[in-house]
């Protein structure tokens, strides 16, 4: 089952944002400076005193193999160690490691148990995790107005890999009515952070004119900002439209493009 799972080192992120004590500042002061074989001492200390935060940080090492030689089934023991005090961070790490059976048997009810955890909590890339999960129906359910939901709540936080799959629910009518003016606004939202697959998806609407005023000029712009984000389908669908297109509306298009990514996307 594929997910857009959140990288393992954005659990530290997370696990920090909620606060260190005392004895952690030392630790995260090595770990902000890459200084992992000492954090790792400072952070294994503060864990076994029973800081959550460290317990996390310290998964997340044994995880990542920095500071210490990988271990998955060590990084799983310091994940479960802080998700049981209650940390978001550490409890969706521990969904990651079900669901892709890392250092623990494959098991997508716990990981879907665990994202929830999470999930209720707030943490967005949980949310994200939650409603593909109930999309899917891993370890859960299959229910699209579930998924709809979680997938809202993440992308209101600004998450960009929610924010293209509820983009995905309008423009496929899953859990809501089918939109394509909705799709393109959660697509856009997705593409101005820089996601490939939503501005392939803006450029196919924007091409087809399904629910929205077809312009070939603005599909060719995201096709061909899609292809420079590594989309190899992109290259097909801009080479397609260019068919149907003059040589004004091309460079235009690619003008267009090029003032697009110039901005970091603040003038598309």
């Amino acid at each position: 089952m594929q997910k857009v799972l959140m990288v393992l080192a954005a659990s530290v992120f997370s696990l920090v944002a909620n606060g260190a004590v005392a004895d952690f500042e030392m630790c995260w002061s090595n770990v902000s400076t890459r200084n992992y074989d000492k954090a790792y001492d400072y952070c294994k200390e503060a864990a076994e005193q029973g800081n959550a935060t460290a317990q996390g940080v310290l998964g997340f090492f044994y995880s990542s193999g920095l500071g210490v030689e990988r271990d998955d089934a060590t990084a799983f023991y310091w994940y479960k160690l802080s998700a049981e005090q209650g940390n978001d961070g550490a409890q969706l790490a521990l969904g990651t490691m079900y669901s892709s059976g890392r250092g623990v048997k494959q098991d997508d009810s716990k990981a879907f148990y665990f994202y929830k955890l999470s999930a209720d909590q707030g943490n967005a890339y949980a949310q994200l995790n939650v409603g593909i999960s109930y999309a899917e129906g891993s370890g859960v359910l299959q229910n699209y107005a579930e998924a709809r939901s979680w997938f809202l709540l993440s992308a209101l936080a600004g998450n960009m890999h929610a924010q293209f799959r509820l983009g995905q629910s309008y423009a496929l009518g899953e859990g809501v009515e089918k939109s394509n003016k909705d799709a393109v606004r959660w697509y856009k939202r997705s593409a101005k952070q820089g996601d490939a697959q939503s501005q392939l998806n803006l450029g196919v609407i924007y091409a087809s004119g399904d629910g929205i005023l077809q312009n070939n000029t603005v599909a060719h712009m995201w096709f061909n900002i899609a292809a420079a984000n590594g989309d190899a389908n992109a290259i097909e669908y801009r080479n397609r439209i260019s068919e149907s297109m003059t040589n004004e509306q091309i460079a235009e298009a690619q003008s267009r493009a090029q003032r697009c990514m110039s901005s970091n996307y603040t003038d598309c």
